[in-house]
Protein backbone atom coordinates (compact mmCIF):
# COMPACT_ATOMS: atom_id res chain seq x y z
CA UNK A 1 0.00 0.00 0.00
CA UNK A 2 1.53 3.31 -0.92
CA UNK A 3 0.74 6.41 1.10
CA UNK A 4 0.20 9.80 -1.42
CA UNK A 5 1.78 12.95 0.87
CA UNK A 6 0.32 16.61 0.67
CA UNK A 7 0.34 19.38 1.76
CA UNK A 8 -2.06 22.25 2.18
CA UNK A 9 -0.71 26.34 1.94
CA UNK A 10 -3.06 28.61 2.96
CA UNK A 11 -1.97 32.14 1.12
CA UNK A 12 -3.45 35.74 2.04
CA UNK A 13 -1.21 37.75 -0.20
CA UNK A 14 0.95 39.07 2.41
CA UNK A 15 5.05 38.91 2.03
CA UNK A 16 4.60 36.32 5.32
CA UNK A 17 2.05 33.94 3.11
CA UNK A 18 4.60 34.15 -0.20
CA UNK A 19 7.32 32.84 2.40
CA UNK A 20 5.31 30.54 3.65
CA UNK A 21 4.59 29.22 -0.25
CA UNK A 22 8.34 29.06 -0.56
CA UNK A 23 8.65 26.76 2.51
CA UNK A 24 6.15 24.32 1.27
CA UNK A 25 7.13 24.49 -2.46
CA UNK A 26 10.57 22.89 -1.09
CA UNK A 27 9.10 20.79 1.41
CA UNK A 28 6.83 19.20 -1.15
CA UNK A 29 9.69 18.94 -3.30
CA UNK A 30 11.87 17.17 -0.98
CA UNK A 31 9.31 14.56 -0.13
CA UNK A 32 7.87 14.20 -3.67
CA UNK A 33 4.31 15.65 -1.94
CA UNK A 34 1.43 17.55 -3.53
CA UNK A 35 0.46 20.77 -2.88
CA UNK A 36 -2.39 22.80 -2.60
CA UNK A 37 -3.03 26.07 -2.48
CA UNK A 38 -5.56 27.77 -0.82
CA UNK A 39 -7.12 31.30 0.04
CA UNK A 40 -10.63 32.10 1.61
CA UNK A 41 -12.57 35.29 0.70
CA UNK A 42 -14.93 37.14 2.95
CA UNK A 43 -17.94 36.76 1.88
CA UNK A 44 -18.89 40.53 2.80
CA UNK A 45 -16.24 41.69 0.14
CA UNK A 46 -17.13 39.50 -2.81
CA UNK A 47 -21.06 40.31 -3.11
CA UNK A 48 -19.51 43.98 -2.97
CA UNK A 49 -17.16 43.93 -5.73
CA UNK A 50 -19.13 41.31 -7.62
CA UNK A 51 -22.35 43.79 -6.92
CA UNK A 52 -20.06 46.44 -8.74
CA UNK A 53 -18.29 44.30 -11.76
CA UNK A 54 -20.54 41.20 -12.24
CA UNK A 55 -21.09 38.08 -10.58
CA UNK A 56 -18.07 35.62 -10.51
CA UNK A 57 -16.11 38.65 -10.81
CA UNK A 58 -14.16 38.14 -7.36
CA UNK A 59 -13.75 34.67 -7.73
CA UNK A 60 -11.74 34.84 -10.88
CA UNK A 61 -9.81 37.61 -10.47
CA UNK A 62 -8.56 35.92 -7.21
CA UNK A 63 -8.22 32.82 -9.00
CA UNK A 64 -5.97 34.02 -11.10
CA UNK A 65 -4.02 36.03 -8.88
CA UNK A 66 -3.49 33.06 -6.60
CA UNK A 67 -1.69 30.88 -9.73
CA UNK A 68 0.06 33.74 -10.92
CA UNK A 69 1.58 33.91 -7.14
CA UNK A 70 1.81 29.93 -7.44
CA UNK A 71 3.52 29.71 -11.20
CA UNK A 72 6.42 33.54 -9.67
CA UNK A 73 6.75 31.30 -6.81
CA UNK A 74 7.51 28.23 -8.40
CA UNK A 75 9.89 29.95 -11.05
CA UNK A 76 11.59 31.77 -8.32
CA UNK A 77 12.26 28.39 -6.42
CA UNK A 78 16.02 27.21 -6.39
CA UNK A 79 15.94 23.86 -4.57
CA UNK A 80 19.08 23.33 -2.53
CA UNK A 81 21.78 20.56 -3.15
Amino acid sequence: MSIQSSLLCPIDFSVSSLGALHYALAICRRFHASLTVVSVDDPVMVQAADARMWAGWSRGKRERELRELVANAEDGFTPAT
